[in-house]
């Protein structure tokens, strides 16, 4: 869904009604523009991503092997006794890069596709997200318009 939204300044009309009007009109152009358009189709996205050059694979994780497939199967022992249903198990694999932040979620945007990502960025911390399922939401939003 898309709303098209247009501007008019009333004081440059001798009327509100004039300017509602004038409004309609220029929206209906617009709009006729938009729909008319013959925009071509735009090629799926590519990523040369060099990474070989980056040296030794992620190896530095928050857990080690055996420690993941120990969570696993207390995961599955979760599962079997009914406390849970589901459950998503994450480890975080860190590597020196000298792109930034906002450039890897632009390749992970092209390379994984999601319909939830994020870039969040707050002091002293970036977050770049990618996933199936809604991590990120916001609640309440304010942009007062100020006029001068």
């Amino acid at each position: 869904k898309v709303y098209v939204i247009h501007w008019v300044s009333v004081d440059r009309h001798a009327s509100t009604e004039e300017a509602y009007k004038d409004g309609r009109s220029r929206l209906k152009r617009l709009l006729s523009k938009v729909y008319n358009a013959n925009v071509p189709k735009l090629s799926p996205g590519f990523v040369k991503l060099h990474t070989r050059q980056f040296g030794t694979p992620l190896n530095k994780s928050t857990m080690t092997s055996d420690e993941y497939k120990s969570a696993v199967m207390q995961a599955k022992e979760h599962i079997l006794a009914g406390n849970i249903f589901q459950i998503v198990l994450s480890q975080r694999f860190e590597r020196r890069t000298y792109a930034t932040p906002f450039e890897v979620y632009r390749a992970l945007r092209i390379v994984n596709p999601s319909p939830y990502m994020a870039y969040v960025q707050a002091r002293g911390c970036i977050l770049v997200a990618s996933s199936p399922e809604i991590l990120t939401k916001v609640e309440k939003v304010c942009r007062p318009i100020y006029c001068y």
